[in-house]
């Protein structure tokens, strides 16, 4: 995700909108290097980029509590989730590109 997306989405306002950042912390499919995201408050950000409600959590509870109200505001709202570093052994890579993800995707909703 770039920086620029907080801002387009905030420009936007979408009222359903609830942007969910699950962030462990690492570059975790290129060798775990860390990010800057330990020092980057991400809720605050969201809202300076005109988002309406944004919450940071570190807990399941706490991701259960921000999603609750979330669901109960009119967005676009932020979740910014920090998780644990970590991947499954067989977790594997995607295999088709971003255009057919998106085709994919609208043919989803349309059916």
């Amino acid at each position: 995700m770039k920086m620029g997306t907080f801002a387009t989405v905030g420009a936007r306002g979408s009222d359903n909108l609830i942007h969910i950042v699950l962030d462990n912390g690492v570059h975790e499919s290129t060798g775990g290097q860390a990010t800057v995201s330990p020092v980057v408050n991400f809720a605050k950000v969201a809202i300076a980029c005109n988002y309406r409600h944004a919450w940071s959590c570190d807990s399941e509870s706490g991701f259960v509590d921000a999603m609750a109200a979330a669901m109960k505001v009119s967005g676009p709202s932020l979740i910014h989730a920090h998780t644990k570093p970590g991947k499954m052994d067989n977790l594997g890579r995607p295999t088709i590109g971003p255009v057919e993800v998106a085709q994919r995707f609208k043919a989803f909703l349309a059916g």
